[in-house]
């Protein structure tokens, strides 16, 4: 009987037995891949804070002809290649201009640099350059709702411009005074000061006889080149105001100037002006390879036809320079 219990003790044991085994292997087995996890992880880190070490290290040593150089300054590169073009523009423009009576002065900005080129800027009698002025005025007082928006400054403020009306222009400057000429040149004089036209002063009406006194109309090459450029960048009142002041002046049927100097079909905007002995020009040239504003000034003209000849010519010879450079 004993014999008998001990075999089924054996049988009823031996799968407990093997079930707790395989159990105990599982465990094992989990435990083991835990481990090994864990020292993976502890070598990957170790590995991974030596590297930014191995890496300075190595980047200490590398020559310096091997590193990489910094990226030049394109826009800087730019100006200065411009801005060398019109220095040597310079003396042959003093040649030419040396062949020529009276006075004169130029100004020249390439507008997507900024390279400068300003020769014998001063005080000189505007001409009709003024209306560039008044017409700046007659914007900002509609822009600051003190100068109604209608027709009829809009037809005045055309007529003033593409055609150089001087009766418009004298019309807008009674107009900007409330009926009254001198407060009307207070207006005009005090919104180009806000602009930073330092240079440019109106203290009389225009008129068509050329009987005033041109000098009490006056501004340089440089203000109408900073109002030119500032236009084509509307920085003048408002974006629509710029926008609407460029329109105008696109539309100038007076193109016997700076325009005539350049190649058939360029898209100019400009604003002539001219009284006996004087002769100015001052326009926004566009070109396929870099816009550019120029102005021309001259006084003391004794031949009209030829001081104009002359301002084609130094029209032509910015544009052979900046679009070859």
């Amino acid at each position: 009987m004993a014999k008998h219990t001990g075999n089924r003790t054996r049988a009823t044991l031996t799968p407990t037995v093997w079930a707790t085994l395989t159990c105990l292997v599982i465990v094992l087995l989990v435990m083991g891949m835990v481990v090994h996890g864990r020292m993976t992880d502890r070598g990957a880190a170790g590995q991974a804070t030596a590297s930014p070490t191995a890496s300075v290290a190595r980047t200490t040593h590398v020559p310096t002809s091997k590193r990489m150089a910094p990226k030049p300054d394109m826009a800087a590169e730019r100006k200065a290649q411009q801005q060398q073009t019109l220095n040597d523009l310079r003396p042959q423009m003093e040649q030419h201009i040396q062949g020529y009576t009276g006075d004169w002065q130029v100004y020249v900005e390439e507008l997507s640099t900024g390279a400068q080129l300003s020769m014998g800027n001063r005080i000189q009698p505007a001409a009709s350059l003024i209306k560039l002025y008044i017409m700046l005025a007659a914007y900002q007082q509609i822009n600051d709702g003190t100068l109604p928006d209608t027709s009829q400054i809009d037809d005045l403020l055309r007529q003033m411009i593409t055609v150089s009306s001087n009766s418009a222009a004298n019309t807008l400057i009674e107009t900007l005074g409330n009926g009254n000429d001198q407060t009307g040149f207070d207006v005009i004089n005090r919104t180009a000061r806000r602009y930073g036209f330092t240079q440019t002063t109106i203290a009389d009406m225009l008129s068509d006889t050329g009987s005033l006194d041109p000098n009490h109309k006056t501004t340089s090459s440089q203000d109408c080149s900073m109002f030119m450029a500032k236009v084509y960048r509307k920085q003048l009142v408002s974006q629509s105001a710029s926008e609407a002041m460029q329109r105008l002046l696109l539309g100038q049927q007076r193109r016997n100037k700076i325009p005539a100097g350049l190649p058939a079909g360029t898209t100019v905007a400009n604003k002539t002006g001219e009284v006996p002995g004087v002769e100015n020009d001052a326009a926004i040239v566009f070109s396929p390879h870099g816009d550019y504003v120029l102005t021309v000034m001259t006084n003391g003209q004794t031949d009209a036809l030829n001081a104009q000849d002359g301002i084609r010519t130094l029209s032509s010879m910015v544009w052979s320079a900046l679009t070859t450079s």
